[in-house]
């Protein structure tokens, strides 16, 4: 029989789903089915796990859904108790057993992770759906810039000049000590990043040669080679002497110092003497 007619067979229906995630560098292979289940010559895991109902927007649009499932899974610990993944797909593949026959039946981006408990939510939203649920963007009146650093259309610092290469001689946990920081002070990484070719991790504080980052890498260890790249504070001071970027600083740095409104200021000491 072909997949369709086992699909729809009451007595024939053995269906087993697989869920094969995708981040660049890494693959992890899932299923709900009771056991560990092998398909075109990959494992994958057994999971307790279950998928929503498929919600579709439009015609047109690709369906959106949710997945639950275990926040043990190295699929969510790898990457999402730190920086999340800049990319991550989501294939599920239907498996027939009688007939052996298979079908690819959702295809999605996975573009959010909430934890409740011991369970991860991944969302997987249409293409639709996802714009739609994005604010729309909105420039805060404050001393500090609202910029993202190194965004090459706003902020426009070219990140490949406040980058080195260097090796990690030491890796302790969230403690990594590098061969070199490029010459440079302390805290000129801190608010940076450190990355390798498939992960990347936030450093929030940096003495010397000697990082803090904010999760153990899960791949890294001694003699590895890793990219830093200069982190920035958000003022004004900083824009202009470290990244010579004031020109394009996104804050206001000489609002009154309790951010008041100067006009609404202004009109509350005529009332009020």
């Amino acid at each position: 029989m072909a997949f369709p007619e086992d699909e729809k067979s009451i007595s024939d229906s053995a269906p087993v789903e697989l869920y094969t995630f995708t981040i660049p560098g890494t693959v992890y292979r899932l299923t709900t089915h009771y056991k560990d289940f092998t398909f075109s010559g990959a494992t994958y895991t057994a999971v307790p796990g279950m998928r929503g109902p498929v919600a579709v927007s439009s015609i047109d649009d690709p369906p959106s859904m949710q997945i639950e499932i275990p926040v043990s899974q190295a699929v969510i610990k790898d990457n999402w108790f730190s920086l999340p993944p800049r990319e991550m797909t989501l294939l599920i593949t239907r498996v027939q057993q009688n007939s052996a026959t298979s079908e690819q039946v959702y295809a999605g981006d996975v573009v959010n992770c909430e934890v409740t408990g011991r369970v991860a939510r991944l969302r997987i939203p249409s293409s639709l759906d996802e714009p739609m649920r994005t604010n729309v963007p909105a420039a805060h009146t404050q001393k500090l810039c609202n910029h993202f650093l190194y965004d090459p259309e706003i902020c426009r610092v070219a990140r490949a000049t406040f980058e080195i290469a260097a090796v990690a001689n030491v890796v302790n946990g969230v403690n990594i000590t590098v061969s070199n920081v490029g010459g440079n002070p302390d805290q000129w990484f801190k608010a940076g990043e450190i990355y390798t070719t498939l992960e990347r991790r936030m450093i929030i504080d940096q003495v010397g040669t000697v990082l803090k980052i904010e999760a153990p890498f899960r791949s890294l260890t001694a003699g590895g080679s890793v990219t830093l790249a200069a982190g920035c504070d958000h003022t004004v001071r900083t824009c202009k002497d470290k990244f010579n970027n004031v020109l394009n600083f996104g804050g206001h740095p000489h609002m009154d110092a309790q951010n008041r409104n100067p006009f609404l200021h202004n009109l509350f000491k005529i009332f009020n003497p």
